[in-house]
C-alpha cells in the first residue's frame, strides 16, 4: 500500500518524481502509463489523466518557436469549420508560454505582430477561417471576472484557445484537451512536456513532432 500512495501522490504532482521513485525514465513511465490509469477509480483522483505525453528539450528561444511553428503547421492541416481545441499553458514567468504561441502563429501562416495578453488578458486572431484566442489570466481578479468580462463565450464553437494561468478562473474555465507545460531543463533551457487530457485530444496530439 505504500507504494500504491506514493504512485498516486507523485501522478498528482510531477512525472519526474514518478521516475525517480520507479527508479526509470520518463519514457518507459509514459509507456505503461495507460496501466496505471487503469487505477483512477481506485484512486478516486479528479485531475484529468494525460492519455498521451510527448517531451522535448528546447535549448533556446528558436527552439521554442520552432516547437510552436510545429503546433501551427499540425493545426492548419485540420479543417477550420469543425477545429476546436482549447491548450492550457503551464509555466513561471518568462517561461516562454508567449514565445510559443507566436511560434504556433506562424506555423499556420499568420505575419501579423503577436502580443502578449498580459494586460488585456485577452488577443484575439483570425488565420484564413480559423479563430484563436490567447489569454494571460495571470491578472485576473477573481474567478467570476472570467465570466463578467464575457470571456466563457470565447469557448463556444469551433475555434483555438490557448490560456496562460488557466487555474485563475478556477472552476468557470472549460476542461482543456492539450496541456503544455514549460519548465526549466537540467541541462539548460527548457523542457517542455504536452499532454492530451481526451481521446480525440490524443489523436491529434500523435500527429506532432517537435
Amino acid at each position: 500500500m505504500r507504494v500504491v500512495r506514493g504512485i498516486k501522490n507523485a501522478l498528482l504532482n510531477d512525472v519526474n518524481e514518478l521516475s525517480a521513485m520507479l527508479k526509470t525514465d520518463q519514457w518507459h513511465i509514459w509507456a505503461t502509463y495507460g496501466n496505471i490509469r487503469a487505477l483512477q477509480n481506485d484512486f478516486g483522483l479528479t485531475e484529468p489523466y494525460p492519455m498521451q505525453t510527448i517531451f522535448r528539450n528546447l535549448p533556446d528561444e528558436a527552439a521554442t518557436l520552432a516547437a510552436g511553428e510545429a503546433i501551427g503547421r499540425l493545426l492548419g492541416t485540420q479543417p477550420s469549420p469543425t477545429l476546436q481545441l482549447h491548450v492550457d499553458l503551464i509555466g513561471d514567468l518568462g517561461a516562454g508560454k508567449t514565445t510559443l504561441v507566436r511560434g504556433m502563429l506562424r506555423g499556420l501562416g499568420y505575419t501579423g505582430r503577436v502580443k502578449s495578453p498580459t494586460y488585456p488578458l485577452l488577443e484575439s486572431y483570425r488565420v484564413g477561417d480559423l479563430n484563436l484566442a490567447h489569454f494571460d489570466l495571470y491578472r485576473l481578479e477573481t474567478p467570476e471576472a472570467f465570466i463578467e468580462a464575457g470571456f466563457d463565450e470565447s469557448f463556444v464553437g469551433p475555434g483555438v484557445r490557448f490560456v496562460e494561468w488557466p487555474a485563475q478562473a478556477g472552476r468557470h474555465l472549460p476542461e482543456a484537451d492539450w496541456r503544455l507545460t514549460l519548465t526549466d531543463a537540467p541541462q539548460g533551457g527548457r523542457l517542455i512536456s504536452a499532454e492530451a487530457l481526451n481521446p480525440a485530444a490524443a489523436a491529434l496530439l500523435a500527429q506532432l513532432t517537435l
